[in-house]
């Protein structure tokens, strides 16, 4: 009952209202669970060292988001510079998604992994140089 008690402790601590109203990217990200899952799937790539284009993320959550929302929900990250779109070297016409470097820390921050801009920087010229090959 204990690990229960501080599990939901530790979860609540996480919507501290204060720390996300500096984080405008996470409040943003919160605000949908459709706007949440896709975060993740594009951080589960990025800290994986895995190549994302817009088709596989879009395979990936179809599930969970209708098609026209997706687009939406890829425009706001870009609006918002939560993620980038990048050129997919071998094929011009696929775009990579990455997330932006101020998308990450602030995600980082208020999730409270230690990630930095060195980490940041680390994994996304290892996912650039895998599409430049």
């Amino acid at each position: 009952m204990n690990e229960f008690k501080l599990y939901i402790q530790n979860r609540l601590n996480e919507f501290d209202a204060e720390k996300l109203e500096k984080l405008k990217r996470v409040k943003y990200i919160l605000t949908t669970k459709q706007n949440y899952i896709t975060w993740l799937f594009i951080m589960n790539f990025f800290i994986n060292k895995k190549q994302l284009n817009v088709k596989e993320l879009y395979k990936r959550i179809e599930l969970y988001i209708s098609r026209q929302s997706y687009f939406e929900i890829l425009d706001n990250y870009v609006n918002s510079k939560i993620i980038e779109k990048i050129n997919f070297k071998p094929d011009f016409r696929q775009k990579l998604i990455v997330p932006s470097m101020q998308g990450f820390l602030e995600f980082c921050e208020w999730s409270s992994f230690e990630y930095n801009e060195k980490d940041y920087n680390e994994i996304y010229s290892s996912i650039v140089n895998i599409s430049s090959n």
